[in-house]
């Protein structure tokens, strides 16, 4: 199954959706992962990132690891950070 990482992220100033999108639509990442942003409130964005196994997200974590130390160089803050391995699923 998969590997999952979700993180909750406070932001400075109000979360910018469309600057979200084009961010996500430039992102590469491993065939089979999905990506998923969602809004808590107006400053808080949580996310959801399916990587197809552990060694997939083994690879894209030190390209990760630069986005989010940009992200808190500009001052948001990581919340919360959650990763495992996917154990049970289903799609509708």
């Amino acid at each position: 199954m998969g590997y999952a990482v979700m993180t909750i992220w406070k932001h400075p100033e109000k979360h910018d959706w469309k600057e979200a999108q084009a961010s996500l639509d430039a992102a590469e990442a491993p065939g089979g992962s999905t990506v998923t942003w969602f809004e808590i409130d107006e400053f808080t964005q949580g996310s959801l990132f399916i990587l197809p196994s552990r060694e997939d997200y083994e690879a894209v974590i030190e390209g990760l690891n630069e986005m989010r130390n940009e992200a808190i160089k500009e001052g948001s803050v990581m919340e919360v950070e959650a990763i495992g391995p996917v154990k049970a699923s289903r799609d509708f």
